[in-house]
């Protein structure tokens, strides 16, 4: 069965820079639609023009209109179906690594867990449609090494506000990431997140999964191995005093941690940096 029969699909470009892969530019018709499916490898998509509808499984259907970034990990199972004809402009990549891009890797490494989307303000999304616009075209290899760098700072725009949980409209829900953000450094109780932001903990649940599509401690895991890979990299401090400074019980412990959500070890890390 072919999902996407009625999708209109034009490679870009293919010469970019690692982990990204190929930028497509792909026009849907009105009325089409897909089941609950998946695929092997990373989107990043900008929404140009039109409006579809997106539905992780299990998780509320959210709108796409001009200006509406979203990524899907791969191996997120979600469908689709286009209120009106849409123009979608997509990169397709392997996965960020936390190691080498830190941030980039909460949306699309070993940490990614589900489908995420982020309306831009108009200016901005203007400004990206026009640069990509004009990346494209350019000759190769130029057009592929301007695509890349435009593609990086809109995923760098876009994990800067997912991290600061700039998604958030919910006052409440802005005092929760708050301090979540303000405390990397120890373990946070879903209780005292919900003290902290004067909700119960079924709410404030609710919310993270609306608002920032992560359960509150699996953001604030995220967030710890942020930090966590800036200790590791400034080669300053053994491993069991970085687990001391981070909360943790000892230095497995926190080994532990670091390999469940970055996808590597500690001491990989440091190899990964320094080229071995």
């Amino acid at each position: 069965m072919n999902l996407f029969a009625k999708v209109a699909s034009q490679t870009v470009s293919t010469a970019l820079l690692a982990p990204l892969q190929t930028i497509q530019y792909a026009r849907y018709v009105e009325g089409d639609a897909t089941p609950f499916h998946s695929a092997s490898y990373h989107h990043a998509i900008l929404t140009n023009s039109g409006e579809a509808v997106f539905q992780e499984r299990g998780k509320e259907e959210f709108v796409c209109r001009p200006g509406t970034f979203f990524a899907i990990p791969a191996g997120v199972v979600y469908r689709w179906r286009i209120r009106r004809p849409t123009a979608l402009l997509q990169c397709l990549h392997k996965p960020f690594g936390f190691v080498e891009h830190r941030g980039l890797a909460n949306l699309f490494g070993a940490g990614s867990a589900g489908l995420f989307h982020l309306d831009l303000e108009k200016r901005v999304f203007e400004r990206f449609a026009s640069n990509l616009k004009q990346d494209a075209d350019e000759e190769e290899p130029m057009r592929g090494l301007l695509l890349s760098t435009s593609w990086l700072r809109l995923l760098a725009l876009v994990t800067a506000r997912f991290n600061a949980g700039d998604r958030a409209k919910h006052p409440a829900l802005v005092k929760a990431i708050r301090h979540l953000v303000e405390n990397p450094h120890r373990e946070v109780p879903l209780e005292e997140i919900a003290l902290v932001s004067s909700l119960s903990v079924s709410r404030l649940s609710q919310l993270f999964r609306e608002n920032v599509g992560l359960a509150p401690l699996r953001y604030h895991a995220m967030l710890k191995a942020e930090r966590a890979t800036e200790l590791i990299l400034e080669g300053s401090l053994r491993i069991e005093a970085i687990a001391e400074r981070l909360g943790f019980a000892s230095g497995s412990a926190f080994r532990r941690f670091y390999k469940r959500t970055t996808g590597v070890t500690p001491g990989r890390a440091v190899h990964r940096q320094s080229g071995l």
